[in-house]
């Protein structure tokens, strides 16, 4: 029912995303995964493999001696764990999605690479923090080119950008002519416009603001 209807993915909440995907497959409504106890060293809350990996080097089979072994490697000693047991493709879907929803995550594809990445906070990213070119990421390159074809359709922003670039160049001139006792002035003075100027663009981007607005401000 719930699935033929259009909705946007980033604001419905975790359990409303799980109705709609269990409406739309099925399958998924009643599925179990199995879960257990088991006694196994941990670390940082995890389970540690690196102890596992020395006891079964050992090949020791003896519950006694292993757990001897443990106590030696381990300074908490083994711990009981509880283990979600994932036995084909369709269990390791289901534990991604459930988790996901747990964590409160959202999935997008970057518009750069392609390639799907988990949103870790509320900020709408466009893009991942994959590398994209050289040291770059896909979202510092990305970011870039969304904000320069903005500037390229926005007359606002493209005035911005030539008084933002001519004050900064009037800093640098006034920082030669500066002396040891007026030291550090220019670009102090730069620093607090620049950073009125940056929260008034922010605005702007978010329509809080006319370009107009913008202009007047910024000519301050």
């Amino acid at each position: 029912m719930c699935c033929d209807v259009d909705f946007d993915k980033e604001s419905i909440s975790p359990s409303g995303l799980f109705l709609v995907f269990t409406a739309k497959h099925q399958d998924f409504m009643n599925y179990h995964l199995l879960a257990g106890m088991a006694i196994a060293p941990t670390r940082d809350g995890n389970i540690d493999f690196e102890v596992i990996d020395n006891v079964n080097a050992d090949k020791v089979t003896d519950k006694k001696e292993q757990l001897a072994i443990v106590d030696k490697l381990n300074e908490k000693g083994a711990n009981p764990v509880s283990f979600t047991m994932l036995q084909d493709f369709a269990d390791f879907l289901y534990f991604e999605f459930a988790e996901l929803l747990k964590q409160g995550l959202q999935i997008r594809k970057c518009r750069l690479c392609e390639k799907y990445f988990a949103l870790q906070n509320k900020h709408k990213t466009l893009f991942c923090d994959r590398i994209y070119s050289g040291k770059r990421t896909c979202k510092q390159v990305g970011n870039k080119q969304e904000y320069d074809r903005w500037i390229a359709a926005d007359p606002a922003l493209q005035e911005y950008e030539r008084i933002y670039k001519a004050r900064h160049a009037q800093m640098e001139r006034d920082e030669q002519k500066e002396s040891p006792a007026d030291s550090g002035r220019a670009k102090q003075a730069f620093g607090e416009w620049s950073k009125n100027v940056r929260k008034l663009r922010k605005q702007y981007f978010a329509e809080e603001i006319s370009g107009k607005y913008l202009m007047e401000k910024i000519y301050v």
